[in-house]
């Protein structure tokens, strides 16, 4: 996707003209408050920026890709890899884009989810509930904004979902109807990522503590004390 437009408007500082662009496109979710940045709907040319933005910023600094030593355990990078890539056909993942330069600064990794297997449905009375599994931002663009607006991102494309007015779409550009979704979950495993979903006022339901988690005869509560626990933090439609 060409961004030329985005910027010719950026540029002349017309951004009513610039909402209206990502308002009336249906792979584009939301604009940034600053216009500096768009959420939009991830396809297969996001791929490699997607993996290197993992890699530097989820496997090098996460607390549980920290101990288990991710970044230089070749064979388990690969297997998670092929997880990311798993995660992405699903067809509800996001990323942020800088529209200066075309640059994938953000992602997040979601999957649909329903009743069947799921305990988060133990909590409400739903049938399908989009699921954040990892959202991160690449690591040259932090304190930008950039993680809460991939929050903010999500609830947008959950209540397109909701109201009928989203698809999934597949990594070859097919599309099929979404589900109805009722129900944005995500786990959160860092002190940045939680604070960012409670400042967006997201519910706090379950906290699982890991501090029994043993790895190479290290606790994972040593490598991290900030790291304790996961947050699942969901919002769900009335």
């Amino acid at each position: 996707m060409s961004y030329e437009n985005f910027r010719d408007l950026l540029v002349k500082g017309d951004l009513t003209q610039l909402q209206s662009l990502v308002n009336d496109s249906e792979d584009m979710v939301m604009l940034s408050a600053d216009s500096k940045f768009i959420w939009e709907r991830l396809r297969e040319e996001h791929m490699p920026a997607v993996l290197d933005i993992m890699k530097k910023s989820v496997y090098e600094n996460e607390g549980i890709c920290k101990i288990l030593d991710l970044n230089k355990r070749i064979i388990s990078k690969k297997h998670t890899d092929s997880l990311i890539i798993d995660i992405a056909k699903a067809g509800c993942s996001l990323v942020a884009v800088e529209i200066e330069t075309e640059k994938v600064v953000g992602i997040s990794m979601n999957i649909m989810q329903t009743t069947e297997g799921a305990e988060i449905f133990d909590f409400f009375d739903v049938q399908w509930a989009m699921y954040v599994v990892y959202f991160a931002t690449h690591p040259d663009y932090l304190n930008q904004g950039i993680g809460t607006g991939t929050l903010k991102a999500n609830f947008e494309l959950a209540s397109l979902f909701f109201n009928g007015e989203a698809d999934i779409i597949s990594f070859d550009g097919s599309r099929s109807d979404g589900p109805t979704v009722e129900a944005l979950v995500g786990v959160f495993t860092t002190k940045a990522s939680h604070k960012i979903a409670v400042t967006l006022n997201w519910e706090e339901i379950q906290e699982f503590y890991y501090i029994n988690l043993l790895e190479n005869h290290k606790k994972y509560i040593n490598v991290n004390k900030e790291l304790k626990r996961v947050m699942i933090l969901p919002f769900v439609w009335a």
